[in-house]
């Protein structure tokens, strides 16, 4: 029974994720580059990639062509640990930000390259993950470090597990907490009267005040 109320809940999500065609058309056009350039031994390539990461997916890196130069520089160390879908992969492009460590953009350019064993790391992803499983805690505030995506990833393949889906899968649970985490803060502005100041991906700001029921059947 449990398993049939979590299906229903993933369904709706991605029922809402093909309504929104600009982030459809951003992931599949991510995926769609990604796919067809699977190492970084080009200079070129990675920038692409990180440039495609950092404006479609809103990872707001300030030095896009610095972190690619880093990246680049240790392409044959991170394909290998990619291929193998060694976290450590997330901890060396993260680290490539220099005095920012950008985990959400690692886990996001991991993520496109081994969707399997890479769960997206941002901070809706968190608050859902934080709301749906009790011994998971979120801290905004919390200086982010490798072992941050660590616990991250350990607990959504739990909760991947817990709703009854494979761990192959994070695509599909991605989707389902990306929403729902905006779905939090969506709540919690519209009790503030505050939707329209909402620092939000404006598609789903625009999305969500007409299609309300949709978003009530997450939970």
């Amino acid at each position: 029974m449990a398993n049939e109320i979590w299906n229903k809940r993933i369904k709706t999500a991605e029922r809402i994720y093909e309504k929104l065609e600009n982030w459809k058309h951003s992931r599949d056009t991510i995926t769609y580059f990604f796919e067809n350039n699977k190492e970084n031994d080009h200079f070129s390539i990675v920038l692409i990639k990180v440039v495609l990461i950092n404006s479609l997916y809103w990872t707001q890196i300030k030095k896009p062509v610095e972190i690619a130069k880093k990246i680049y520089s240790e392409h044959k160390k991170i394909d290998k640990l990619l291929n193998k879908g060694n976290l450590e992969a997330v901890n060396l492009v993260a680290l490539s930000g220099g005095e920012r460590y950008e985990l959400s953009f690692a886990s996001k350019f991991c993520h496109f390259h081994n969707k399997e064993k890479y769960p997206i790391y941002d901070k809706y992803a968190c608050k859902a993950l934080e709301a749906n499983l009790s011994h998971y805690k979120y801290n905004s505030q919390k200086k982010k470090c490798k072992q941050e995506y660590e616990i991250f990833s350990e607990k959504l393949r739990e909760f991947t597990s817990k709703v009854g889906l494979d761990p192959s899968e994070f695509e599909r649970v991605d989707t389902f907490l990306w929403l729902y985490g905006m779905k939090i803060d969506l709540d919690e502005a519209k009790e503030d009267g505050a939707l329209k100041n909402l620092k939000l991906n404006q598609e789903i700001k625009d999305f969500f005040p007409l299609h309300r029921e949709l978003f009530r059947d997450l939970d």
